[in-house]
């Protein structure tokens, strides 16, 4: 009886190692908590690897992708306010420019805002959403955002670097029929690529002056020399 008794204890222990092992070898099998594309730098056979500690791969699902993107306080405001001539808020139906000049073809929308504007930068940090279902929008790409806001019929640009602030004022350096510099306070609207909007204070016969803004002053004379598009580099999708 009592070696009856100490085998079934024997088979009770192996079953418990049985069990344990099991568990064991259940845990070795890893299973992503969703469907998505993994990373290239797998680790190889026989590495070692540490619980909770060792990446094994990196997975991300691309469809939808989030674009993150900045706003100064000012272009949120101005943007939030904007209706477009569909009636569209402009947030609403986004587009982005890829790095090779291609526009993607499907329309995102902004699914989340930042909570404040950074201290740092002045800024406010959104992310949009836009559908990829052929997988052509990977994560770690750049792309240009777009937000339409109407179209402004003969509207007036002037380059982002041609504009001056000082003391929360907007100027642009002139030079006038003597040669001489002046400067010209302006109101400015949207931002188009890397030029912005101009809605007060210019009435386009103006010689703006772009580059060496630094170097000139109120009064001084100068030799204006004039620029070409190509020059100025004001692409609407930069």
């Amino acid at each position: 009886m009592a070696e009856l008794e100490q085998s079934e204890a024997k088979v009770e222990a192996q079953k418990a190692l049985l069990s344990s092992a099991q568990v064991d070898l259940g845990e070795t099998n890893v299973v992503a908590p969703f469907s998505g594309k993994v990373s290239a730098n797998d680790l190889a056979v026989g590495t070692f690897v540490t619980a909770g500690t060792t990446v094994l791969a990196t997975i991300s699902n691309s469809d939808p992708v989030r674009v993150k993107f900045s706003l100064a306080e000012a272009e949120y405001l101005k943007l939030v306010a904007t209706k477009a001539a569909d009636g569209t808020a402009p947030l609403e139906n986004l587009t982005i420019v890829l790095a090779d000049g291609s526009t993607y073809p499907l329309k995102g929308k902004l699914t989340q805002v930042d909570r404040s504007i950074s201290e740092g930068t002045g800024t406010l940090t959104l992310k949009a959403e836009f559908d990829n279902p052929d997988k052509l929008l990977l994560p770690g790409m750049f792309a240009h955002l777009q937000a339409n806001v109407g179209t402004k019929k003969d509207a007036l640009l002037v380059p982002q670097r041609a504009v001056t602030e000082i003391m929360y004022k907007t100027f642009v350096y002139v030079v006038n029929s003597e040669n001489k510099v002046e400067m010209k306070e302006v109101k400015l609207g949207a931002r188009v690529g890397r030029l912005w909007v101009v809605e007060s204070g210019l009435d386009g016969t103006e010689n703006i002056i772009v580059e060496g803004t630094q170097k000139v002053k109120k009064g001084s004379v100068v030799k204006a020399e004039a620029m070409t598009e190509q020059d100025l580099d004001t692409s609407t999708t930069k």
